[in-house]
């Protein structure tokens, strides 16, 4: 599994494809074996989804910092 340190060589559309695939993965090993509940997948993800949010708010941050006023 990647590490919370591999976050910082992702782009925001690589943590998101990221995201994707690991929660896919996930939910076909919780189908595979129902009540199978790993917390060290679910603690990954949810480390995963708090990058995102910064990210996504960061860019927020950037895209109001240069918009240009009249």
């Amino acid at each position: 599994m990647i590490s919370s340190n591999d976050f910082e060589s992702l782009d925001y559309s690589g943590l998101v494809d990221l995201l994707g695939k690991l929660t896919k993965q996930y939910t076909s090993e919780l189908v595979d074996e129902p009540g199978a509940i790993d917390d060290e997948k679910i603690y990954f993800i949810n480390l995963l989804i708090k990058e995102i949010e910064i990210r996504e708010k960061l860019i927020l941050d950037q895209s109001s910092n240069t918009s240009i006023s009249f």
